[in-house]
């Protein structure tokens, strides 16, 4: 059997390069700031899945798709990629099944030690660390849309 670390994925909060701008500028407003890291941790998930889990760094197998959405869940309905809210709003963390498996390497049967794929903790990081302007302003954008279209 093989031993398995459990890690607790990406954590995109304000200590993340790049979220403090962000962190102060929903502070400023009550009741955005879920919103926002929502839609960031969707975006996130997004991201992993379309660049790292569709084949280039894993190979999928027993899953199928989830509706619409394009992801993929075991056949008892886990789904493959999750993003969880803090109570506070303060934090959003992106997990992965498959990818804890994978994360620091497995002990392998022969006692042979199998190298890490570090897809969250490095791999991602990086994706989101050039993707996070680009979001952040989307997702203002929207904010604002949705706030005319509600006095209008």
């Amino acid at each position: 059997m093989a031993s398995v670390k459990k890690h607790n994925g990406l954590k995109l909060n304000a200590d993340f390069e790049g979220m403090k701008e962000l962190f102060t500028l929903i502070s400023q407003f009550k009741g955005i700031g879920g919103r926002v890291l929502k839609y960031i941790g969707k975006s996130a998930m997004v991201e992993f899945y379309e660049q790292l889990l569709r084949g280039q760094k894993l190979k999928l197998v027993n899953f199928t798709r989830v509706g619409n959405s394009g992801f993929y869940a075991r056949k008892d309905g886990r789904k493959l990629i999750n993003n969880k809210l803090n109570r506070k709003y303060t934090q959003v963390r992106i997990t992965s099944i498959i990818a804890n498996l994978f994360e620091e390497g497995r002990l392998l049967r022969s006692g042979r030690k199998e190298k890490g794929k570090y897809l969250l903790t490095d791999e991602l990081k990086k994706i989101v660390n050039s993707k996070l302007e680009g979001w952040a302003s989307d997702v203002s954008d929207q904010i604002i849309k949705g706030t005319l279209e509600r006095v209008a």
